[in-house]
């Protein structure tokens, strides 16, 4: 039996998630979320499901996190904001709080090799390759209407890239067509 942390539960990307977890019959799902009323609310499944363990706190509750991603194979970081807001930094900051719970299990030797696999999504649309699809117009106009969230997306790309830990980071692209 596996069991998976899913950050950022209540959005569109963790609730997905949860649900494809869910349908594995032996599966396990963390799922990290500011708001477990929330959670319910959208994916009412969990409720009182003994497979989901809700961990409700904010991004900066290492200790909280770092109960999360124990003994965790892999860890979907999927927060992210639909709000272009300038100076975001959400993601950046989760990245940062992951890498810190993971240093913390190390230190007290609660993390075992193989390190959990950070799944980290991103957006097609910041790769000049996995956009080569769309049309020569339209990647300006998309980049222009989140480019707040696209740096954020870009800086956390980069940070767990040249992060210090020897997790494995995976950067799972999709094409943004908003």
């Amino acid at each position: 039996m596996v069991t998976y942390a899913v950050l950022d539960a209540t959005g569109n990307c963790g609730t997905a998630l949860i649900d494809n977890l869910l349908r594995k019959r032996d599966d396990k799902i963390n799922a990290y979320c500011r708001n477990k009323t929330k959670l319910i609310q959208k994916v009412p499944e969990i409720a009182n499901n003994k497979r989901v363990r809700v961990f409700e706190g904010s991004i900066y509750d290492i200790d909280l996190l770092s109960v999360c991603i124990c003994n965790t194979p892999a860890i979907f970081h999927v927060v992210t904001t639909n709000d272009n807001i300038p100076g975001c930094h959400v993601g950046l900051d989760t990245a940062k709080s992951i890498i810190a719970a993971l240093e913390k299990l190390k230190i007290a030797s609660q993390l075992t090799d193989p390190l959990p696999r950070i799944l980290f999504l991103s957006c097609g649309t910041i790769d000049d390759h996995l956009s080569l699809t769309l049309p020569w117009w339209f990647r300006p106009i998309l980049r222009t209407a989140a480019s707040h969230v696209y740096e954020d997306l870009r800086r956390t790309e980069a940070y767990q890239e040249f992060s210090h830990t020897k997790a494995n980071i995976i950067c799972l692209n999709v094409v943004d067509m908003k």
